[in-house]
């Protein structure tokens, strides 16, 4: 099962790709995927990404399932998906 995966803003710069292919065996949590991106990419990923006192994602992080944003981590991430991943850019 594939499921491909855009990055965007600092997480682009941080993986060192625009995009990429992840294989999965199953259907699988998007918290379970974070875990396996963050295999891949190393602590800094998840010290980007999630908020481990919370178990959420950090202020900021937007996550993009198949065009639309993801609200919770148990969302499901099937075969096929295409997901982004960016973090809002603010300032002035």
């Amino acid at each position: 099962m594939k499921v491909e995966v855009k990055y965007l803003t600092y997480i682009r710069d941080l993986v060192g790709t625009n995009s990429e292919i992840i294989e999965i065996e199953r259907e699988i949590e998007l918290f379970e995927f974070i875990r396996i991106l963050g295999e891949r990419h190393g602590e800094n990923f998840y010290e980007l990404i999630l908020d481990r006192e919370k178990m959420d994602l950090k202020n900021g992080v937007i996550i993009g399932i198949n065009g639309r944003i993801a609200r919770k981590l148990d969302e499901k991430i099937r075969d096929g998906d295409s997901l982004i991943l960016s973090i809002a850019v603010s300032g002035g």
